[in-house]
């Protein structure tokens, strides 16, 4: 997990040309999915934790960028 927040942190730095890719991965890193099995607790997750857009919005905000309208639509 912490190689892919490192990867898109750094990507991100590159394409808006900021300076703060440590920060960045750090900020990322919650929001990225463990590597890690299912088990059968499923039915006791809160779908906030699962649903992908939902974190896609949360990521988007931590990153001071626009949500698309069709994201917002899904909140």
């Amino acid at each position: 997990m912490e190689r892919e927040a490192i990867g898109l942190a750094s990507w991100f730095v590159a394409v808006l040309g900021r300076s703060d890719a440590g920060e960045l991965a750090t900020l990322i890193a919650p929001y990225l999915a463990a590597d890690t099995e299912p088990d059968d607790s499923e039915d006791e997750l809160d779908d906030a934790d699962v649903v992908v857009e939902d974190e896609v919005v949360r990521l988007l905000r931590a990153l001071g960028l626009p949500v698309p309208e069709d994201l917002l639509e899904v909140e």
